[in-house]
């Protein structure tokens, strides 16, 4: 059974979401971590303590300042970041904090969590789960 500790980082009003997520993940062998966590004023001891971070993008999070400092600092600290796409209606536009230090981009399907969370592959999807470009500036040689 994997053990890395996965946080999805909570969003204000997609709260259904991001319980949804958190158990699609634990449905998927994931161990999810700070469930009770619902605001961000705690996030960097929940960075601390997860091994990859998982961030929800949509139209809430994909400008939020906190957020933005969420994936900095746990790409700073070497922690697996994925974003997965909520809003279809964002298209590709992966926001530029996670293009840069993100380690996969991927839709709700399960097979891709599985792929991104689970097995850390780094894919990088568009909203309808079809490739997307690579990303930018790679951080993360031979993953």
């Amino acid at each position: 059974m994997n053990r890395d500790r996965i946080w999805v980082c909570p969003v204000v009003r997609r709260e259904r979401e991001v319980d949804e997520v958190r158990g699609q993940l634990k449905g998927l062998g994931g161990y999810v971590v700070f469930e009770d966590v619902e605001d961000l004023g705690t996030w960097r001891e929940c960075v601390d303590g997860a091994d990859i971070v998982v961030v929800l993008i949509c139209k809430e999070s994909r400008n939020d300042p906190t957020i933005k400092d969420i994936v900095t600092e746990a790409s700073r600290l070497g922690k697996r970041v994925v974003g997965i796409w909520l809003d279809e209606e964002l298209g590709s536009a992966v926001p530029g904090f996670l293009d840069r230090e993100g380690d996969a981009v991927c839709d709700l399907d399960d097979d891709h969590l599985r792929q991104a969370v689970i097995e850390k592959e780094n894919i990088w999807l568009e909203t309808t789960g079809g490739k997307r470009p690579k990303q930018k500036i790679p951080r993360h040689d031979g993953h």
